[in-house]
């Protein structure tokens, strides 16, 4: 869950930019006053179509930094009652760095997440880039662990060995009888392997004449033709999208690469500037979550132009606008 306390006073309609794009998991605390009471027509449509709760509170109190003080007392309890999830305060203030700093170290054993950001839209940037960096990490321990089970099994077979060296005193107590057991059990092997030889030879007759055998082989042959062409497409999308993972690798997770990886592929295909990068987020995307997403890529656009593989691709295709 995500918590947003808005500093209308420092803000205005700017700071909520990005409040469509929210859940209903999420909860916004907006601080108003008489100084601060107004908002724009569309950021009005924007808190209407969010999904998120949504609490006004005003600032009755006139003073210096009053509802500076409201937004860190409310931070600070919320954090208490909830001990997880995600609090960031929208201001341009710096004076809040400090307050929540200390949250941050003070209640680092609930594992929260803090900050303080100037719009709802730069707080989802920052998340972006750093959820989930650490998941990749945390599988690859699991399958060294279950390596070395393998040769602990094998040491474990030679325990019967002690057991076996005492058998040879238990042998001499009736040597006769043992001797007779073998000599029969010789004899009764020597006529199981007569049968069975006989046996196998008309098996063999009947293995020629019986067509079943030869049937089947013609059957499995085309089963792994037709899974080549799968694993084939795969390496080549791999192929052709691995350098987007290489190059967002530092800013975002493999689980979000993952989400907008062919996007950005005919997005770095299609556009020639970051200007035609920034329509065709906003377009494909919407406004808040394709104006997150530029922000995130807009540094590594000339690089990803220059290290996307051109074989891979067709032909280079603008991106139409929607009208």
């Amino acid at each position: 869950m995500r918590f947003f306390f808005i500093d209308l006073e420092n803000v205005r309609s700017e700071g909520l930019e990005g409040v469509s794009s929210l859940s209903d998991s999420d909860m916004v605390f907006i601080y108003y006053s008489e100084n601060a009471m107004n908002l724009s027509i569309p950021t009005l449509e924007n808190l209407n179509n969010s999904r998120a709760s949504k609490k006004f509170i005003k600032t009755n109190y006139i003073g210096k930094n009053a509802m500076d003080f409201q937004i860190v007392s409310l931070f600070g309890a919320m954090i208490e009652r909830n001990r997880q999830g995600s609090y960031y305060i929208i201001s341009q203030d710096n004076g809040f760095r400090s307050a929540v700093s200390f949250c941050e170290s003070y209640f680092e054993d609930y594992g929260i997440t803090c900050g303080v950001y100037p719009t709802i839209i730069s707080a989802i940037t920052a998340e972006m880039k750093n959820s989930l960096k650490n998941a990749p990490a945390k599988k690859k321990p699991a399958k060294q662990a279950a390596a070395p089970q393998a040769p602990a099994a094998k040491q474990a077979q030679p325990a019967p060995a002690p057991e076996e060296a005492g058998e040879p005193d238990k042998a001499p107590e009736e040597p006769a009888a043992k001797k007779k057991s073998r000599r029969r059990r010789r004899k009764s092997s020597q006529i199981k392997q007569e049968s069975t030889a006989a046996d196998a030879v008309n098996g063999e007759i009947i293995e020629e004449e019986d067509p079943a055998s030869t049937d089947q082989a013609p059957e499995k042959e085309p089963a792994v033709k037709e899974t080549a062409p799968e694993a084939q497409e795969e390496t080549q999308t791999a192929d052709k999208l691995g350098y987007i993972y290489t190059i967002l690798g530092s800013l975002l997770s493999q689980k979000t690469i993952s989400l907008y990886a062919e996007a950005i592929d005919e997005a770095v295909a299609g556009c020639k500037n970051r200007e035609e990068l920034h329509t065709y987020f906003r377009d494909h995307f919407g406004e808040d979550e394709g104006e997150a997403l530029f922000k995130v890529t807009q540094g590594d656009f000339e690089r990803m132009k220059q290290e996307r593989p051109k074989k891979s691709s067709g032909r280079r295709r603008r991106p139409r606008r929607r009208s």
